[in-house]
């Protein structure tokens, strides 16, 4: 965890010593919330995405790009699966606390948007445990079928981190990462492909404002969706 924001301290300016105190608290205080969900056991669909059965998307790497999840295309959110059902033989204990994990990192990304957007670390700190102790995110992050939500939106918040630093930064490091980003959350639920319209209104909120930058910045995302359609 300190490696990450640490990480994080480097590339986005205005970050202090005491800030990156704050996300690791984010963090920890989000894995707290959650320990009890450590003890669930698996019910509803988790007991079929835990059996690895032959020929599944969740049974091997390969698979999870190849087959269907559910009847879903999420091939991220299916390996996920395949590689705990490899290391893990179906321990629901293991497969909590990744959506746990899951869920802390995102408040940690929470955080750092909100200090992006008005540079207040408090700000931060609250919008960070806000989004930790949401009601609404129990689903999701308790059972373990919602990994599809807590992995896209993991991939979701360090996508906004990026285009809203690619307004900010000269550094192409922050393009590349928002395509990737952009990508791993599509990969993971297919819902998460509207987010696009984000990169446009970064622009036209947080940028030059200007329409060509916005679809200069625009059209590579367009090629992703293009890739994933023929995935």
């Amino acid at each position: 965890m300190i490696s990450v924001t640490s990480s994080i301290d480097r590339k986005i300016p205005g970050i202090s010593i005491r800030f990156r105190f704050l996300l690791v608290c984010v963090f920890l205080a989000s894995l707290a919330v959650y320990l009890p969900s450590l003890r669930g056991a698996a019910f509803w669909d988790d007991t079929d995405l835990m059996r690895a059965t032959p020929g599944t998307a969740t049974s091997s790497l390969l698979l999870a790009f190849t087959k269907p999840f559910a009847n879903y295309y999420r091939p991220l959110t299916s390996a996920s699966f395949a590689i705990e059902n490899a290391l893990f033989r179906g321990n629901p204990f293991y497969y909590h606390l990744d959506n746990v994990i899951l869920h802390a990192l995102t408040a940690v990304a929470v955080a750092v948007i909100a200090f992006v957007l008005v540079k207040s670390h408090w700000a931060g700190l609250l919008a960070g445990l806000f989004f930790a102790y949401q009601p609404t995110q129990v689903g999701a992050t308790s059972w373990i079928g919602g990994r599809t939500d807590t992995l896209s939106t993991l991939f979701l918040s360090l996508f906004l981190i990026s285009i809203l630093q690619t307004n900010s930064s000269k550094s192409a490091w922050w393009k590349v990462a928002g395509g990737l980003t952009y990508f791993l959350a599509i990969l993971s639920k297919e819902q998460a492909i509207l987010s696009v319209a984000c990169v446009p209104l970064s622009v036209l909120l947080f940028g030059t404002r200007q329409k060509r930058d916005a679809w200069r910045l625009t059209w590579p995302y367009l090629l992703i969706l293009v890739v994933y359609v023929l995935m």
